[in-house]
């Protein structure tokens, strides 16, 4: 714990001063805490970035769905195999990008959303999370047909391992970024 703190303490990454090294170096260092130990930190450090979410049912999922979605797409994204909770469900509907999003990585989960906010490789840097799905659909397009594009694309979709990686799924359209190895 005490190595953690001063390298979570020493990056002030809450000012918002962190760059997109530092951040991915924060989420690696989140990733390997305990509960006990994260919620310590919290305490300690008063980090405003990660919440303490209370007892959920569960610790993990597939996919968090943020609130700006259908409702509906639970439901698509199951009959796909997905586990997915909705932030509509939880005590997250109406906070911020931030918290919507650790409680993504805290649940290990590919965050679905239509806020292109989460595009922003340098706020949520590729390599750093478990994985951004945007999905980009006109407004006029329907409920059922973004559901039904949804399936389409991502079941055209072939990559094995989406942690790390930005997917915008539109019409008719794939774009994935990953993060670059040197």
């Amino acid at each position: 714990m005490d190595k953690s703190h001063s390298d979570f303490h020493s990056q002030n990454a809450f000012c918002g001063s962190a760059g997109p090294e530092e951040m991915k170096h924060l989420f690696e260092l989140i990733d390997d805490l305990t509960d006990t130990e994260l919620k310590d930190l919290v305490n300690k450090v008063g980090i405003t970035f990660i919440v303490d979410d209370g007892e959920l049912e569960r610790d993990a999922y597939e996919g968090v769905i943020d609130e700006d979605l259908p409702r509906s797409l639970s439901e698509t994204l199951t009959s796909l195999g997905f586990d997915v909770v909705d932030i509509k469900d939880t005590q997250f509907r109406g906070k911020s990008d931030n918290l919507v999003f650790s409680f993504a990585q805290r649940s290990k989960a590919i965050l679905f959303s239509g806020d292109l906010d989460f595009s922003n490789i340098l706020s949520f840097p590729l390599g750093a999370h478990y994985g951004i799905v945007i999905l980009r659909f006109p407004n006029e397009m329907s409920v059922k047909k973004i559901n039904n594009e949804t399936i389409r694309l991502l079941k055209m979709l072939k990559i094995s391992d989406h942690k790390g990686i930005l997917v915008i799924l539109s019409p008719c359209k794939i774009r994935i970024r990953k993060e670059q190895k040197n």
